[in-house]
């Protein structure tokens, strides 16, 4: 169990650098039987720390006596860290803290994900085509079905989401930008502003939507996934497959997207309504991984299973739907060719995106990797 008072450390950049430059990297299994051996499994992949995620403090220390004690190590690896200390002032009588000091950051009191992660939602499937065969041998270890009990949560992280997109828009009129510019919109954010500000946006009160979620996910537990980090959820995806006149009403206006039931819901469908891929944020909610690239899995996952993609008819025209409910969601959207319908949503106003994928295309063009993902997660059915 989580200790209140865990440390974590990333290691420095210029550490990574030496470590990569000279070709020092040890082995992750060998990293990992040396963690297991000293007690220290479990910390995180040295994976993720070589990308300069923070992680339990002892995932760091325990590769830095890895390279000074191990015959684990790279060859040559403790030579060549003594001389890197060496030449930043820490002699080979230096205690245990002084080395890790020069090696690591500074200590925190949550993991976070490497500087710098790709934003995948705006990437898209074509970024996920070299690994949806490995990924999709694992999706309920990545994500799974939202329990009931847990809609009133998932709707709290859309809110906060919504939130934190505004106040990402407000702090980009500054000039300069803040490199971290994410994370000061995301920490900016309580829950209880967070509330007001998306029932005012939205439309629709925290106890409607609530209800709405649950009334889908009892019915219908694939429609509104969790994707999974190391410890806790990174994220929720609420994507419904709808019949044609349900579809219809909602990309025309005539109806919120929260005010379709289970009864518009169908299996397969080549009509699909994307209602929230929404990251959890926030410093309570922080993670060594980057939560867009499960968001996308998950919501991949869900177009592939909702469309039986693997059996339709080639040139088969799939129909999904969504709406630029904040600056940054309109930005992921239109990346991945969706385009306004010049409908917007009822009360809250937003716009209505729509984008149609010719199901079978392999053209040389974006839809080509889109038919590969989508067709090898489809052929891996039926998940949780």
């Amino acid at each position: 169990m989580r200790s209140d008072t865990e440390r974590y450390r990333a290691l420095t950049t210029e550490f990574l650098g030496h470590l990569k430059r000279h070709g020092h990297v040890p082995h992750g299994v060998a990293y990992q039987e040396f963690m297991f051996e000293n007690g220290k499994a479990g910390t995180g992949t040295l994976t993720d720390l070589m990308k300069g995620a923070t992680l339990p403090e002892k995932a760091a220390i325990g590769l830095i006596n890895m390279l000074l004690k191990s015959p684990k190590a790279p060859p040559g690896s403790r030579e060549a860290l003594l001389q890197f200390l060496e030449d930043r002032g820490v002699s080979t009588s230096a205690t245990d803290t002084q080395v890790f000091n020069v090696l690591c950051g500074p200590v925190r009191n949550h993991p976070e994900p490497a500087p710098g992660e790709h934003d995948y939602l705006k990437l898209g499937a074509p970024s996920m085509w070299n690994v949806a065969d490995r990924m999709r041998r694992e999706p309920n270890r990545l994500s799974r079905s939202c329990r009931a009990s847990e809609c009133a949560e998932a709707t709290t992280w859309i809110q906060v989401l919504i939130s934190a997109h505004a106040a990402l828009d407000e702090i980009r009129k500054s000039k300069p930008i803040p490199d971290d510019a994410g994370q000061l919109a995301a920490n900016s954010v309580t829950v209880e502003n967070a509330q007001a500000h998306a029932e005012s946006h939205m439309g629709v009160s925290t106890e409607a939507y609530t209800a709405f979620l649950r009334s889908i996910s009892e019915r219908h537990p694939p429609c509104v996934r969790v994707a999974l980090g190391a410890r806790k959820p990174l994220g929720v995806t609420v994507v419904l497959p709808l019949k044609p006149d349900a579809y219809a009403r909602v990309r025309d206006g005539e109806v919120a997207s929260y005010e379709c039931g289970p009864d518009d819901i169908t299996l397969p469908s080549q009509h699909i309504l994307i209602e929230a891929v929404a990251e959890r944020l926030g410093p309570v909610c922080k993670e060594p991984t980057a939560p867009t690239k499960r968001l996308l899995f998950t919501l991949l996952l869900q177009l592939a299973h909702f469309t039986r993609y693997h059996e339709q008819q080639p040139d088969t025209m799939i129909h999904v739907l969504s709406f630029a409910g904040t600056s940054e969601s309109a930005e992921r959207l239109r990346s991945q060719g969706f385009e306004p319908t010049k409908h917007s949503m009822p009360r809250s106003g937003v716009a209505i995106l729509e984008r149609k994928h010719r199901a079978g295309s392999y053209r040389p063009s974006l839809d080509f990797k889109t038919t590969f993902v989508l067709t090898t997660l489809s052929r891996w059915l039926p998940f949780d």
